[in-house]
């Protein structure tokens, strides 16, 4: 089914609400991405698609920031690329 661009943001925002809700975290609290066209195997849980041969970039979002989030001692690490296999 072809989505209408002024739509596909719509659905894509959804589709990371629902991520949010159904991604694993490791033991230390930390969260790993993949960020590919394609899903890694046994991955697919915390992967978010992106388009083959385009650029993306990151956002993060802090809803209930705590004070050291607020006062910029906290600061989150960087996107590291890594090659899987």
């Amino acid at each position: 089914m072809d989505i209408p661009d002024r739509i596909a943001p719509l659905r894509r925002h959804h589709e990371l609400e629902v991520f949010a809700l159904r991604h694993e975290v490791a033991a230390c609290g930390s969260t790993m991405l993949y960020v590919d066209p394609k899903a890694p195997e046994d991955k697919d849980r915390n992967w978010l698609a992106t388009v083959p041969g385009r650029g993306f970039f990151a956002i993060l979002h802090l809803y209930a920031p705590t004070r050291p989030a607020i006062d910029l001692a906290w600061i989150p690490r960087g996107i590291e690329q890594v090659q899987l296999g």
